[in-house]
């Protein structure tokens, strides 16, 4: 997958084509809006779990195995590019988008959001899986768990090895929790100074978070910073790379827009 970082300015023109965009995450909402208005023909695409976003195009909702595999529907929607701008631990639609583009000779761009970095001062104990998290643990009474939906025998277990787990997810768990843990309904973006706030009053000791990276969930590693928190940190998943002339991944929003615009612009020409 080609990297891109150069950033050269581009007019506004109309499109001839359609792109489909992999969302569900603040930063695909803002590359939808910012495309739309450079007058791209958008499909925004979600899973349809937490809330329908109030964009001025076409949404799909829920997955693509009624169209008989992504791959087909972009056949039939007649999409030229798929942007892919999933939440970075979702790595199974980002899987499929890839090996669909391949299949239907499309082209597939990455929105790789910069992963947080560990500062001296952070207290991080790194892992990659559910397992680790207990070898991880000490002899924490107040854990915050803010790691998107986590598997109930995960819950379970975790809740016998504390005294109190917060758990804080904008969608409600499935099945019944345990009597101590206190579930939190929330979407961000969370700033550091309410953050850490609310550390202090529910005396949090230990933090469980996936290194989701982006400035909507920081405030709370900022916080734990300042207040000398452990945190146990998820590291991000390999996502596959296919490799392909039609293949690229960017750091940042602007680099993605500008090379769709400047993709919109070429055609158009022709």
């Amino acid at each position: 997958m080609k990297m891109q970082s150069k950033i050269t300015p581009t007019k506004k023109t109309l499109s001839p084509y359609k792109i489909l965009i992999l969302g569900g995450t603040s930063d695909a909402r803002r590359l939808a809006t910012s495309l739309i208005n450079s007058q791209i023909a958008v499909i925004y695409s979600i899973a349809g779990l937490v809330r329908t976003p109030d964009l001025a195009c076409q949404i799909h909702i829920g997955g693509f195995s009624q169209y008989g595999g992504m791959q087909h529907y972009l056949k039939d929607q007649d999409i030229q590019c798929v942007l892919d701008a999933t939440h970075p631990f979702a790595v199974n639609i980002s899987n499929k988008a890839q090996q669909a583009c391949s299949l239907c000779q499309t082209q597939y761009i990455r929105f790789e959001r910069p992963q947080w970095n560990q500062y001296p001062n952070d207290k991080w104990t790194s892992i990659i899986q559910w397992s680790e998290v207990f070898g991880a643990l000490k002899h924490q009474k107040n854990v915050f768990l803010t790691a998107g939906q986590t598997p109930h025998d995960i819950l379970v277990k975790l809740s016998k090895q504390t005294k109190n787990l917060f758990l804080r997810t904008a969608v409600q768990p499935k099945e019944a929790l345990p009597n101590n843990v206190n579930w939190i309904k929330a979407i961000g973006p969370f700033d550091q100074v309410s953050e850490q706030q609310w550390l202090k009053d529910n005396q949090i000791d230990l933090i469980i978070s996936k290194n989701s990276g982006g400035q909507a969930t920081y405030g709370k590693i900022a916080a734990a910073r300042e207040l000398g928190i452990d945190v146990i940190m998820f590291q991000r998943p390999a996502i596959l790379h296919v490799p392909s002339d039609q293949s690229f991944a960017f750091n940042t929003l602007d680099q993605c827009i500008e090379h769709i615009c400047n993709l919109n612009g070429s055609i158009y020409e022709h």
